[in-house]
């Protein structure tokens, strides 16, 4: 969670249903690719409220990554790499 905005939840569900609605209110789920290992447990959660809501997902292909999890790349609408070009041109893509 950033911690310029964090989401002050104190159980799962808590947690869940705040992520909902941030989910809810988006244009594009992004996800980095990176992070599913470690955290897999709550990007399935997201993953599942992004598609509830018909979100498309982009995920981003972090610096110097040499794998992407097969269930990312199965589910992703779009991907992009680990720059500024890359990353603004596929949410353009795919919000317009």
């Amino acid at each position: 969670m950033p911690n310029h905005d964090p989401l002050n939840t104190t159980t799962d569900r808590e947690l869940e249903n705040a992520l909902d609605r941030q989910i809810k209110g988006c244009q594009v789920f992004i996800i980095l690719g990176r992070m599913y290992a470690k955290n897999s447990k709550w990007i399935k959660k997201e993953i599942l409220l992004a598609k509830k809501y018909d979100k498309p997902i982009l995920l981003i292909i972090t610096w110097g990554q040499q794998r992407v999890p097969i269930e990312l790349r199965n589910i992703a609408t779009a991907s992009a790499s680990w720059n500024s070009t890359s990353i603004v041109s596929a949410i353009r893509n795919l919000i317009n």
